[in-house]
């Protein structure tokens, strides 16, 4: 019998600011201003002001049932090993 092999899981790529490019996003859906002109407003502003907006946005986004906001975030990985079936 063949003996397993140990999977191996290496992250390749991630969102550096997921929280703050889902909140954007959020925010884009309700504002007249783009996902993008939010994103710029967020960064100027002071950073615990900043995460303060971040988590009422998305703590309300979800609690709406707006959880695809959360799909703006993304971590990638390289699994080696691993089977299909898995």
């Amino acid at each position: 019998m063949e003996k397993e092999k140990d999977f191996e899981v290496v992250l390749l790529g991630y969102t550096k600011d997921a929280q703050m490019i889902s909140t954007a996003g959020a925010l884009g859906c309700f504002e007249e201003e783009s996902s993008k002109e939010m994103a710029d407003k967020l960064k100027l502003l002071p950073t615990e002001e900043r995460i303060k907006k971040e988590k009422g946005v998305l703590k309300n986004s979800f609690g709406r049932g707006h959880g695809s906001v959360g799909d703006q975030s993304y971590f990638i990985f390289s699994i080696k090993n691993l089977p299909r079936a898995a």
